[in-house]
């Protein structure tokens, strides 16, 4: 049985010219299906839907519940304007199901010039053995022609029930579809939290399920739901789309929060600043803040972000300049972090990723994080891509635990075809406790081939504070070269330690492995202590790859004791050079050939 409601009854089916829709209360009624419409079934010309509060009814059995509820009406067209609803979807206590469909403004679409309300849109809660579906649209299910969405605030239904229950909550600020010159407005987006042994699910969009044509994000702030239980909260959100950006579509400028956790369970985050999925032919990424999700009890975290698609760009896509911050460990347990500056997959053809900025989750406890982190595609640049002007900083150690911080400028995987690098900022993080910490860091790729062209990045160690351990393995351009490839001229700093802590430094100007016809760059080597501190490079110090061919220097400064070339010593170990500076070594691993004055910049 199901039953229809419908605002302003004696209105219906149209409101037109300068009509007002009154200001309602309608209520669904439990166990059975509710359709609730605030005013009528159409509005167009100039009128305007009433300030309406609905209700969708509840189920407490075994049986099932559908809620289809919009704000105002069901299509709304030429210059009609929404009103400011108050929408909130049934609950379930039983071992049923629940459906709720909630439109702030129409069920199916707003076209020509209208405009959505600003709205309020809550999920319904399961706290039984059931389940709890909410779709939530804070506009409409289709936007197109010059239609704007409001300006919403949506928040997904909880989970509070057993091990059995769930709660699945999508969410868009708009629409599903968007396209032609749709604008989105600016929507608050908060997912649905889990406090009991089940699950919630959190699909977020901060304007719709795919954009098309001349469609325009708003700016929105969407944060996904935290995991308080033993159960677990997941979140996929995308600052516009949570599908796919198209044609010359425009996203929007979002932040992005993933969802924590408190309890023994765990959060997983899946963002994309712009989409969830795809973004082609010339599409255009906003200028997003991204900010992992945390972990502050004895489970786990993961988070996998990109500042622009969480899929593939391609054609002649434009990623945003995007800031990613990685979610940080407080307990017992784990935070993982995976970031792509512009993708967490491929850029192909000539789509250009844009000048981001990444920062890896820090740990704080006794537990551990690992941050991977590319400057534009945590998969493969192809073709013509080109990378951004990016900046990454590693993650820091300031408890007994450990952090890993594994950090390309450009693609955490391959660079083939003739994709170009980013002239990058790479930055390790460093440790001030009495735990370990390891940054691998690579300018530009972990593999480059064909015709690929690294750019000219400065890589810095970190440094070591505290008593623990640290290591920085530092490579200018990637760990294997082949073909053609092409390395850039790269600046390599080596991170240093205190008297209580230690540190070794591993080098390579170019590549690990080079084969075929690659060539590597003319690179600098820095090796700089600060004596005021009491902080040196120390004795652990490896330069797998000098060449004198290349032109490669080699710069000491702030040495207590070297002031110039000839305070310098050298012996040859093995097949190596150890150069001897003050108190500091450095090993020019395989180098046997003779040191000059040329070979060193003394500061």
């Amino acid at each position: 049985m199901s039953i229809t409601i419908f605002g302003d009854p004696l209105l219906n089916p149209t409101l037109s010219g300068t009509q007002h829709g009154k200001n309602q209360t309608l209520l669904g009624i439990d166990n059975q299906d509710n359709f609730i419409a605030g005013d009528v079934d159409l509005i167009t010309g100039h009128a305007k839907g009433g300030d309406d509060h609905l209700t969708g009814g509840n189920n407490n059995d075994s049986g099932s519940v559908d809620n289809e509820i919009s704000g105002d009406t069901t299509n709304m067209s030429g210059s009609a304007q929404g009103g400011h609803d108050l929408l909130t979807g049934g609950n379930n206590s039983g071992s049923g199901t629940i459906l709720n469909d909630l439109f702030g403004d129409a069920e199916a679409t707003i076209s020509g010039s209208a405009h959505g309300g600003n709205d309020l849109i809550i999920g319904g809660n399961n706290s039984g053995a059931g389940n709890v579906e909410n779709q939530l649209f804070g506009d409409a299910s289709t936007m197109s022609g010059s239609a704007h969405g409001g300006n919403d605030l949506i928040i997904g239904g909880n989970n509070s029930g057993s091990d059995s229950s769930s709660t699945f909550n999508g969410a868009v600020g708009d629409a599903f579809i968007m396209n032609g010159s749709a604008h989105g407005g600016n929507d608050l987006i908060i997912g649905g939290n889990n406090s009991g042994a089940g699950r919630v699910s959190n699909f977020l969009g901060g304007d719709a399920h795919a954009m098309a044509d001349a469609a325009q994000g708003g700016n929105d702030t969407l944060s996904g739901g935290n995991n308080f239980g033993s159960g677990s909260a997941f979140n996929e959100i995308g600052g516009d789309a949570t599908s796919t950006m198209a044609d010359a579509a425009q996203g929007g400028n979002d932040t992005l929060s993933g969802g924590n956790n408190f309890g023994s369970g765990f959060a997983s985050n899946e963002m994309g600043g712009d989409a969830t999925s795809t973004m082609a032919d010339a599409a255009h990424g906003g200028n997003d803040t991204l900010i992992g999700g945390s972990n502050f009890g004895s489970g786990n975290v993961a988070t996998d972000m990109a500042g622009d698609a969480f899929g593939n760009m391609s054609d002649a896509a434009q990623g945003g300049n995007d800031t990613l911050s990685g979610g940080n460990n407080f307990g017992s347990g784990s935070a993982f972090n995976g970031m792509g500056g512009d993708t967490t997959s491929t850029m192909a053809d000539a789509a250009h990723g844009g000048n981001d900025t990444l920062i890896g989750g820090s740990n704080f406890g006794s537990g551990n994080v690992a941050n991977g982190m590319a400057g534009d595609a945590s998969g493969n640049m192809s073709d013509a891509a080109h990378g951004g002007n990016d900046t990454l900083s590693g993650g820091n150690n300031f408890g007994s635990g450990n952090v890993h911080n594994d950090m390309e400028g450009d693609a955490f995987d391959t660079m083939s075809g003739s994709a170009h690098g980013g002239n990058d900022t790479l930055v390790g993080g460093s440790n001030y406790a009495d735990g370990t910490l390891s940054n691998s860091v690579a300018g530009d790729a972990f593999e480059m081939s064909n015709f690929a062209h690294g750019g000219n990045d400065t890589l810095t160690g970190g440094n070591n504070y505290g008593v623990g351990s640290l290591e920085n393995d530092l490579i200018g351009d990637a760990v294997f070269m082949s073909d053609h490839a092409q390395g850039g001229n790269d600046i390599l700093i080596a991170g240093t330690a205190n008297v209580n802590g230690t540190v070794a430094n591993f080098m390579w100007g170019d590549a690990q492995v080079a084969s075929g016809s690659s060539s590597g760059g003319r690179d600098t080597f820095i090796f700089k202590d600060n004596v005021a501190t009491g902080e040196t490079v120390g004795t652990n110090n490896y330069v797998e790859d000098f060449s004198q061919s290349q032109h490669d220097l080699i710069e000491f400064t702030g040495v207590t004791g070297v002031t110039s070339f000839a305070n310098l010593s050298f012996d040859q170990v093995s097949g190596s050079t150890i150069i001897h500076a003050g108190a500091d070594q450095v090993v020019l691993v395989g180098f046997t050939g003779t040191p000059t004055a040329h070979d060193f910049l003394i500061a």
